[in-house]
């Protein structure tokens, strides 16, 4: 919490006094989520959102053949955010010292939201909007693409067999609270190599 604590208080000053910390469900990552609820009359957003990095956000199997210069989440963010993409501001941030201070977009998921307002014109109204929004940016991501700080990132086999390492200790340990035997791992790289490949 002192963490949360030196972020809130950097990117808020003193807006930070009495706010009401509720961390988020996680899922598979070693970040964590904290909603913050500042306090009534504070200027500002009513909530943002604390994410909190491990150790050493750029040290890690994932970045062996892309090296990043800076933390990963920020250099996406501000690409895509220049590209029109409606992406969460980053309000304060400092990944070395493991946090950054987002803009909370709330709970409301493009599912969650058609099916509340229920039929297919609500599908089709969301979807297409959806679909619009990915077109407009695939156009300008065509025209900038030269600038994609990823661009030089390649899905190669050493990259997806991490990924299916994350997705077993993620996935399947941090659910379960079990570790796969032997055994299991290798029917798990077995059933995984097609897709590998």
């Amino acid at each position: 919490m002192d963490r949360i604590a030196t972020a809130l208080r950097e990117t808020l000053g003193a807006a930070a006094a009495g706010c009401r910390v509720t961390t988020l469900k996680g899922d598979a990552s070693s970040r964590s989520y904290h909603r913050v609820e500042l306090p009534a009359g504070a200027a500002g957003p009513r909530t943002v959102v604390v994410m909190e990095l491990n150790a050493d956000p750029l040290r890690s199997d994932e970045f062996t053949e892309w090296i990043p210069a800076e933390y990963p989440f920020v250099v996406v963010q501000r690409y895509l955010e220049a590209g029109g993409l409606p992406v969460p501001r980053i309000l304060g941030a400092r990944p070395g010292e493991g946090w950054l201070v987002l803009e909370d977009l709330g709970d409301a998921t493009l599912e969650s939201v058609v099916g509340e307002q229920g039929g297919p014109a609500a599908m089709e109204a969301w979807y297409g909007r959806a679909v619009d929004l990915l077109a407009g940016w695939q156009a300008w991501w065509r025209a900038s693409k030269d600038s994609c700080p990823v661009a030089g990132r390649s899905f190669s086999r050493r990259l997806l067999d991490w990924e299916v390492a994350h997705y077993v200790e993620w996935g399947i340990e941090a659910r379960t609270g079990r570790k796969p035997g032997d055994a299991a791992r290798r029917e798990i790289a077995e059933a995984f190599a097609p897709l590998v490949d």
